[in-house]
């Protein structure tokens, strides 16, 4: 009697669920993610990452710099399982900040603007990108959408330009 009881026991835990898989099949998954950072009303960057990771980067722009100089590179990667769980992280981080009421203590001129958007298959959501704020609620944000930035600029920055054309192609 005590195998069957034990047996019993044994089944239902097994077939218990388990919190870390529960909590990562019921997240959605990130279909897209992609920004476009400007200083100046020059692009500095522009990058997406779709459902499976493909990265298209641009880059190269230089505030003050003219265009006919300035040469733009663009690359396409695959980012890695690691980095696209980083990146789903860090976008968490963003829809936390999100869930604050906007505030701004100290504002300086002269930081990077631009967009950032993100879809988990329920839509596209798409915040102003505003680096002037650097102190408060605003900051933090800006923080934590650069954090997200830098995952993909770093990763797309370690691999090679598969096209490179002057700025003026760009207009």
């Amino acid at each position: 009697m005590r195998l069957f009881v034990a047996l019993g026991a044994l089944l239902v835990f097994a077939c218990a669920p388990v919190p870390e898989i529960e909590a990562a099949l019921a997240k959605p998954k990130l279909q897209s993610v992609g920004a476009e950072v400007k200083s100046w009303g020059v692009m500095l960057r522009k990058w997406t990452v779709d459902a499976e990771g493909r990265v298209e980067h641009t880059s190269g722009g230089r505030p003050g710099q003219a265009p006919a100089d300035t040469t733009i590179d663009v690359r396409r990667l695959v980012l890695p399982a690691a980095s696209r769980v980083q990146l789903a992280e860090a976008i968490e981080r963003v829809k936390a900040v999100l869930a604050t009421p906007e505030h701004c203590d100290e504002r300086l001129t002269d930081g990077p603007y631009g967009t950032f958007s993100w879809d988990e298959g329920a839509g596209a959501q798409q915040l102003k990108i505003d680096g002037n704020c650097v102190k408060g609620r605003d900051a933090q944000l800006s923080e934590a959408i650069f954090a997200v930035d830098k995952i993909v600029d770093d990763a797309a920055k370690a691999t090679e330009p598969v096209e490179r054309h002057p700025a003026t192609q760009d207009r």
